[in-house]
């Protein structure tokens, strides 16, 4: 599944880019399954949200209050500029 990055804000604490990833993760009874990762690509930052679907993910990414750095990634205009 391909997901545009225009659908996630920056990071609610340091405004930085971020990335989505997919994998597969072993639950408590030995079962294999997707889980969605979005991460903060600020090494320092390390904040995550995971989900079940990338749209469970997206959702808990994008409900976090954003900082004022992460606001001031956000044009005039509410387009988001991640690259």
């Amino acid at each position: 599944m391909t997901v545009e990055l225009g659908e996630l804000l920056p990071c609610p604490f340091c405004g930085g880019e971020v990335e989505i990833f997919t994998r597969d993760v072993k639950d408590e009874f030995g079962i294999y399954m997707n889980e969605w990762d979005i991460v903060c690509k600020n090494d320092s930052c390390y904040l995550s949200r995971k989900g079940k679907t990338v749209e469970q993910s997206i959702k808990a990414w994008n409900t976090r209050k954003l900082s004022e750095g992460a606001k001031n990634v956000i044009s005039s205009s509410g387009e988001i500029s991640i690259s």
